[in-house]
């Protein structure tokens, strides 16, 4: 009797303890799980937050500007445009420049580069297309740009009005513009920045010389140029000049040169933008052009 009763406590012990024993192995699985679960969070985490980091570091600009600072130019002439592009410490290994909606009056006549490491060629004249690409020869690894003036692009208008220089970029395009990554190869390009020019008239005035705009009620008149004296290298050229619209009178001031070194000045008055790059103590050069098509038919 006393066999048995003892044989049954064993049995009871040995249970117990395999209970005790799987219970610590279940608690000793769920803390080695969730342990594992924390440092997998933590591993997506970071890994998410280098990705974030390193996409936000290729961001590539392009940016164009006049080569002379003149936005306005006579019907047919040829308009100079300096293409600019920053690859933000990434080396790249081609470009596409791609302009949005180009009036038909618009021609890009010619593209060249500016760099010895790319080659440029007009795509699309029509579209205002060029291709930029890397000579492999000379740079295996790629080339950087860093606020690098990369290529001129040569364009002429008919007519007078605005010309709407707007780049064509849409992020994750591949028929727009880009600027591609050489290794691994990807378009990092994240910015554009356009310009607008006009193609209008020039006027040359004498003091109380006076310029009247065909088929309207709009005249210019040269009133005084004032000069520097002496040696000043920091004084302005000055021009005052009256702006008349029928009854209507205004008075402008353009200034060249000064602390700044102004190349250039422009003001919009009546529906017409006035730009100068050039004052002497014999008069002014002026060019205007309607803001908009619709302003003047000539």
């Amino acid at each position: 009797m006393r066999n048995n009763e003892r044989d049954v406590h064993i049995s009871v012990l040995k249970t117990s303890l395999i209970v005790l024993a799987v219970i610590l192995a279940v608690l000793f699985v769920l803390k080695v799980s969730q342990s594992y679960i924390k440092k997998m969070k933590v591993s997506d985490t970071t890994s998410s937050v280098l990705k974030s980091s390193q996409k936000s570091t290729k961001k590539g600009i392009f940016s164009l500007k006049s080569t002379t600072g003149r936005t306005i130019f006579l019907p047919g002439e040829a308009m100079n445009i300096l293409l600019t592009a920053d690859s933000q410490d990434t080396p790249v290994s081609g470009y596409d420049l791609v302009f949005e909606n180009l009036d038909p009056s618009i021609t890009l006549t010619d593209a060249r580069s500016l760099s010895d490491s790319f080659d440029v060629r007009v795509v699309d004249s029509k579209k205002g297309w060029i291709n930029g690409g890397l000579q492999l020869q000379k740079n295996v690894e790629g080339f950087t740009f860093d606020s690098l003036d990369i290529a001129e692009l040569t364009f002429t208008k008919s007519g007078q009005g605005m010309i709407d220089l707007s780049v064509d970029f849409k992020p994750g395009e591949t028929r727009d513009s880009n600027l591609m990554q050489m290794n691994p190869p990807q378009d990092i390009l994240a910015e554009v920045q356009g310009i607008t020019l006009y193609t209008g008239s020039k006027m040359k005035l004498a003091t109380n010389a006076i310029f009247a705009f065909p088929n309207t009620d709009l005249s210019v008149t040269l009133k005084k140029v004032t000069l520097p004296e002496g040696l000043c290298n920091d004084c302005s050229t000055q021009a005052h000049v009256e702006i008349r619209k029928g009854k209507e009178v205004q008075d402008l001031t353009f200034l060249l040169g000064g602390i700044q070194g102004k190349i250039t000045d422009t003001h919009e008055m009546f529906g017409y933008i006035f730009e100068t790059s050039s004052i002497t103590k014999e008069g002014i050069e002026i060019f205007s052009s309607p803001l908009r098509d619709t302003y003047e038919k000539q």
